[in-house]
């Protein structure tokens, strides 16, 4: 069995729309430095990683998700323009295909078959929000948090500061990165758990 394919979305360096790698039994990877080669080994670790030297959790940080994902989601919910249910709060998502499964590997992979035929599995990482978040009421206080200091910036004399049609309000918004949780699933399946 082999790591035939692998998706990767908003990880690291890795964006939306998702980088997408059909790979071989033996793939070599190279690459100059600081496009993404670690970044791709360390997605394959929060899916299949048991070593707790390698990565020692599978919850992520801020840092591990997309800069620019995160940039256009601070965007959006300070844009007021922007009806609330409109607002996609990023998720990571990483999915191997496993291939050239052995007869001696199907008792692994019994709950990750992705085909009827039984020749391939898929195993997904996902790192989204709680099933539970209020996520209007997280978008409105911010929202609200925005406003207060769009009043306060207002009362600043015009000569000190830089017209406020200028400013880039979406840097005051949070991330909810401890509202985040992450799952391991197989087939597809996201009630199909696998850690």
């Amino acid at each position: 069995m082999y790591v035939s394919n692998l998706r990767i979305k908003n990880f690291r360096n890795f964006g939306d729309p998702p980088f997408m790698m059909d790979l071989q039994p033996f793939t070599l990877i190279i690459g100059e430095n600081n496009i993404g080669k670690t970044n791709l080994l360390a997605a394959l670790s929060l899916l299949f990683s048991q070593e707790i030297s390698i990565i020692p959790r599978r919850n992520l940080e801020i840092d591990d998700i997309n800069y620019l994902t995160i940039s256009a989601f601070k965007k959006q919910v300070s844009d007021q323009t922007i009806a609330v249910d409109k607002v996609k709060f990023p998720e990571v998502e990483i999915c191997a295909t496993l291939s050239d499964i052995q007869d001696e590997q199907h008792p692994v992979v019994g709950d990750w078959y992705s085909s009827t035929k039984l020749t391939e599995a898929s195993v997904t990482y996902r790192f989204s929000l709680r099933g539970n978040f209020n996520r209007e009421k997280w978008i409105e206080e911010q929202r609200q948090a925005i406003a207060r200091r769009k009043e306060e910036d207002a009362k600043v004399p015009a000569d000190y500061v830089l017209d406020p049609k200028l400013l880039d309000y979406s840097r005051y918004v949070d991330f909810p990165i401890g509202e985040y949780r992450h799952t391991i699933y197989g087939g597809g399946r996201p009630s199909n758990e696998c850690e």
